[in-house]
């Protein structure tokens, strides 16, 4: 799998918090937005399905930057649930980060499954390292010679207990978690309709309900630039 024509849906976000708006793009602070209901086609296609994209500063570390995809979404807990895994080994998961405000991506992590069994499968991690392409197309990293890129290894979680791996100075899981995304989906159609405000506290309409996440934590420094004003969203590619 060397080189891939990406059909990119692109959730963008900001170092602050919350993120996941092909329109959305800010410096530091709080930014939210979701994509949960999408096509057909797109809806067909779990693995590649992105639903949300989240960039905050480590709440252990604020020297480091966590940043988390999440897929497949709306899924019953018994649908998407324990003990298999929705990552498909033909699609390239990638975050993408702009240091300089150009709205082109710098840097790049990407995430690739490897193994058939889903009881066995791992996630191998890439990066973060300057992209061979930009854009719509996309080239795994090298993983050797003078600019290889950083690597990790974890095996995909498809339990209650998350197994998450560190070394050199890189974090990563991968695997099935609780939606983290809250949205009063109820009150918003009341407020289509004619009412006036959401509730505090609202209704999560999505509680109970599962995802698959990728998480990456390393130190901001790793990006250069000015860690208040990084761009990030995240793309999924098929060969």
């Amino acid at each position: 799998m060397k080189r891939m024509n990406a059909a990119e849906r692109r959730r963008l976000a900001l170092l602050g918090l919350l993120a996941g708006s092909a329109t959305a793009i800010a410096s530091f602070g709080w930014l939210t937005a979701a994509d949960h209901i999408d096509s057909p086609l797109i809806a067909a296609d779990q693995s590649a399905d992105l639903a949300d994209v989240y960039s905050f500063r480590s709440p252990t570390n604020p020297d480091h930057i966590v940043l988390a995809m999440t897929i497949s979404n709306i899924q019953a807990a018994p649908e998407i649930g324990f003990g298999r895994s929705i990552f498909d080994p033909q699609v390239l998961y990638q975050f993408k980060i702009d240091n300089d405000g150009d709205a082109v991506e710098d840097f790049v992590i990407q995430a690739f499954v490897t193994g058939k069994d889903a009881s066995k499968q791992k996630m191998n991690f890439l990066g973060p390292a300057a992209p061979e392409v930009t854009g719509t197309d996309a080239r795994i990293l090298s993983r050797s010679g003078k600019n290889k890129a950083r690597k990790g290894k974890v095996r995909v979680s498809t339990g209650t207990v998350p197994i998450i791996k560190s070394k050199r100075g890189m974090t990563v899981f991968a695997g099935v978690r609780d939606d983290p995304f809250f949205f009063d989906f109820g009150q918003f159609v009341a407020v289509l309709g004619g009412a006036s405000s959401f509730n505090d506290p609202g209704t999560d309409a999505f509680a109970g309900l599962n995802v698959y996440a990728i998480v990456v934590e390393f130190p901001i420094a790793w990006l250069g630039g000015d860690s208040n004003d990084l761009k990030v969203w995240a793309t999924t590619s098929r060969p």
